[in-house]
């Protein structure tokens, strides 16, 4: 499932992390509207998205998504049309920072 590919991801970067850098857990409801900002307070180096169905990565080099920008202080979602933004739809994030 989603959950558990993000849980292991999560994990693996965790271990990878451990001193060098810190994760930061939430989630947020989509509420159909674009841009939205998620304030985690620091910028992301990489953010782990999931929901129930879907899930996706964005890296600071902006390869994975441009539905999903990494900003100084947490991520925006760009487009109202990405799964992330679906009105009522739980996300959750793990982001590196």
């Amino acid at each position: 499932s989603s959950l558990a590919a993000l849980q292991s991801s999560i994990s693996a970067a965790q271990s990878t992390a451990n001193g060098r850098a810190r994760a930061i857990k939430g989630t947020f409801t989509g509420n159909g509207s674009a841009p939205r900002t998620i304030s985690i307070g620091g910028m992301p180096k990489i953010v782990f998205l999931a929901s129930a169905t879907k899930s996706g990565t964005i890296m600071d080099d902006g390869s994975a998504s441009s539905s999903v920008t990494l900003v100084s202080n947490g991520f925006r979602i760009e487009d109202s049309s990405y799964w992330a933004s679906a009105s009522g739809v739980t996300v959750h994030y793990v982001a590196i920072v």
